[in-house]
């Protein structure tokens, strides 16, 4: 079973809308300080794709929150993002963070 933690680490709320090819998880709200858990398991082909539209009053980025190619080993079971006012950062400890991607 893997878990992606998405956290609103941001001044403002987060619209986020995240679904893979089978399930929607459908849209949340997440105030600064919530978090929005993932919960799936990785299928048998190993393509397993979760991508999000994370959106904030003035912009919005569809990003990839877990991409079995690109995370089956790096993540372990566990995979963390946190959103932040310049960015998307990821951990696979919840302690080192580096930015993936930006909002522009």
């Amino acid at each position: 079973m893997r878990h992606v933690h998405i956290m609103n680490n941001m001044s403002g709320d987060l619209k986020l809308h995240c679904q893979s090819k089978d399930n929607d998880v459908g849209p949340k709200i997440l105030h600064p300080g919530e978090e929005q858990i993932l919960r799936f398991k990785v299928n048998i082909w190993k393509t397993t794709l979760f991508y999000c539209l994370a959106q904030r009053p003035w912009q919005f980025k569809n990003f990839n929150a877990f991409d079995a190619h690109r995370d089956g080993l790096r993540c372990g079971g566990q995979c963390y993002w946190s959103v932040r006012d310049d960015g998307f950062y990821f951990s696979n400890d919840d302690t080192t963070w580096h930015r993936d991607y930006t909002w522009t």
